[in-house]
């Protein structure tokens, strides 16, 4: 490779060559060279011609996105066959070059959105020119999926969720230090964002004289010399951890830095704001604060807690899914037919991870969203009645060392006291679903108390699908329940790991009172000209014969969760009219971030229609996805219309 080409020339040389290479070199197999082309260099081609033997222009269609971001951990995108999907689509008529569903709906009915090609029989000149075309066998378009979606609410729960992390930032910007939610200074806004490349270290090293860029570019570089070269890291990734450094220990200005955001038009500024900046009437933070109220910077692009979150939307009668939302996204339009290096690389710089589809793949343990099994298991199981009341003395002792605690007495070292199942998941209290499983563990242990108590809460986690894929037509992980630890696992500890759309099965089949759904995002498929080839209907893999009683109980305990006199989330849902029954949980993963934090719940209490997940990674509160759940739910039963259905149509420009 010629020595002067650039790293980026070097790369599309080389990739050009492997393409050839594929072909060995066959005269009459095209090698696409670009795509989306400027008009001046089409004129240039078709005017000299003997200048560019070999070479000729062909239009061909692309997929298009109008919905981008919003759908596109559901939607996917598609690009050139890998060597794998190739084997296994060849029998199926599909050759190396083809264009396929990479991932998400793409990929899933990849056989119902691809279409037939056509064929062109061209005579060519010696120079491999075109000259007349023989004849021409017309194309067939692709099927048109239609899916559950409503994209109406998506829109809103994504809003809803965004919205939310917005606040829980903006709030923690202007809190005095506490414990439980740490205060956010303008060091941690400005590293946060160079962390996740939204203000990028590379464009820094690359200034030109004169910017607020170049000085802090040659320090860096100074800098980098005198680093500990890490084995792998690059002088980008070098410049990326020393400029995070300079910031933190105030190396460099705060006003710089906002200037640097201003000539990579992170932020948007006229000459008076920047005659402002120089003068330093205005302040650092907030600007920063402005622009995150207003959505010009975004929670996720900041990298700190929360930055992340996922909700799901659910019918409780069928499992079709009217809302999958995973922030943050990416732009899809961006992977169509060939991947945008630059913004890949900024992607998988991002340690908030955009593409990570957190709504089917983000397992977290449950915590109390957990408890609901416990209580159906044993009141099922006859461990536990009714109107029984446990005394909760904050340390449970019979089950031997290590004692487990209730959270109100790691909190303020006293018990619940005296507490019936209803009252045990209005205040959430860990001790009561301690003696429940202790109890379950003891009876008819064939096994050893602690695998018998495992066993039996196995054997009701599966009823609710907490043991297996939800049947979505996306990838999933699979759900992992606990293999020790009986009196942990009763609260959702443990080792129990859920997706946000595990829990929305499961509390699906909780509110329907035990009906087990296969969960499913595709509605129908149609040919292209209007021809119905599959319509999914709601697949049922079991029922469970719960004592209606026992569901009652379940139910009325999860209503006073939030309308209790000491419900958890009382004051979340104390002007809401809508009636709805839910439960918060919460799970520590690092001891220096916040909890994870699960709201999940159903609506309406009286008549169950939806089931609502709302996770939030590192959310310190359940009260926060509790807000969220609420919204979502005031806005679904809000809209006085039919739902429009999402259809992911062969979409072209």
């Amino acid at each position: 490779i010629d020595p002067i080409l650039s790293n980026k020339e070097a790369r599309k040389v080389v990739s050009l060559k492997y393409s050839l290479y594929q072909k060995r070199y066959r005269k009459y197999q095209p090698i696409t060279v670009a795509t989306d082309i400027k008009d001046k260099t089409i004129a240039e081609l078709e005017e000299n011609y003997d200048k560019y033997p070999g070479f000729y222009i062909d239009i061909e269609a692309v997929r298009y996105y109008p919905e981008g971001e919003l759908v596109s951990h559901i939607i996917g995108y598609t690009g050139k066959i890998t060597q794998e999907q190739y084997e296994t689509l060849k029998d199926q008529g599909y050759n190396q070059d083809d264009i396929v569903g990479r991932i998400g709906i793409e990929k899933e009915m990849e056989l119902y959105l691809r279409g037939k090609e056509g064929t062109t029989s061209v005579e060519v000149d010696p120079l491999g020119q075109r000259k007349e075309v023989h004849k021409v066998e017309k194309p067939i378009p692709g099927g048109k999926v239609f899916l559950t979606l409503d994209l109406g609410l998506q829109k809103k729960v994504e809003e809803i969720l965004v919205g939310k992390l917005r606040d829980i930032i903006l709030s923690r910007i202007e809190k005095a230090p506490s414990k439980s939610e740490p205060p956010i200074y303008i060091q941690d806004l400005l590293a946060g964002m160079v962390s996740t490349n939204t203000i990028s270290a590379e464009e820094i090293l690359k200034a030109p004289t004169g910017t607020k860029q170049k000085a802090i570019a040659d320090r860096l570089k100074n800098k980098i010399k005198n680093m500990k070269k890490d084995e792998g890291k690059s002088e980008v990734e070098l410049a990326k951890q020393a400029l995070i450094e300079m910031i933190k220990t105030k190396e460099v200005s705060s006003k710089n830095m906002i200037g640097v955001m201003v000539e990579q038009n992170v932020i948007t500024a006229d000459e008076q704001f920047k005659k402002n900046l120089e003068r330093g009437t205005i302040s650092p933070i907030e600007i920063i604060k402005e622009r995150i109220k207003t959505g010009e910077i975004s929670p996720h692009e900041l990298g700190l807690d929360p930055s992340t979150g996922a909700a799901v939307v659910v019918d409780v009668h069928t499992g079709e899914v009217l809302s999958l939302v995973s922030y943050p996204s990416y732009d899809n339009n961006k992977f169509i037919n060939g991947i945008d290096y630059e913004y890949y690389k900024k992607l998988q710089g991002d340690p908030t991870i955009p593409m990570f589809p957190r709504a089917t793949q983000g397992r977290m343990a449950p915590g109390s969203t957990f408890k609901m099994v416990t209580g159906i298991a044993g009141l099922e199981e006859g461990a536990i009645t009714a109107s029984e009341r446990i005394n909760d003395k904050g340390i449970y002792t019979d089950a031997g060392l290590p004692y487990a605690r209730c959270w109100i007495y790691n909190s303020y070292h006293v018990g619940h006291g005296l507490t019936d199942i209803n009252r045990a998941l209005e205040v959430s209290c860990n001790y009561f679903f301690y003696e429940t499983s202790y109890r379950m563990a003891r009876a008819n242990g064939k096994n050893g108390i602690e695998q018998n108590g495992l066993n039996v809460l196995r054997k009701y986690a599966s009823k609710f699908g907490l043991d297996r894929k939800t049947g979505i037509e996306l990838d999933e992980y699979e759900p992992k329940l606990s293999d020790r630890d009986v009196i942990r696992s009763a609260i959702g500890q443990g080792t129990h790991n859920f997706a946000p759309i595990h829990l929305a099965r499961y509390i699906a089949t909780l509110a329907n009172g035990g009906t087990l759904y296969n969960l499913h995002i595709v509605d129908s498929v149609k040919t292209y000209d209007g021809n119905l080839v599959l319509k999914k209907e709601p697949e049922i893999l079991e029922k469970s014969e719960f004592d209606p009683k026992n569901l009652q109980t379940i139910y009325k305990g999860m209503q006073e969760v939030t309308n209790g006199d000491e419900g958890t989330v009382r004051a979340v849902f104390r002007d809401f009219p809508i009636k709805v029954a839910g439960k918060t949980g919460s799970a520590q993963e690092q001891l220096s971030r916040g909890e994870h934090a699960w709201f999940v719940g159903f609506a309406p209490y009286d008549d169950p229609q939806i089931a609502v997940v709302v996770a939030i990674p590192f959310g310190y509160s359940s009260n926060y996805p509790a807000e969220v759940f609420r919204d979502i739910v005031g806005e679904y039963f809000g809209l006085n219309k039919e739902y429009e259905k999402a259809s992911m149509d062969n979409l072209l420009y």
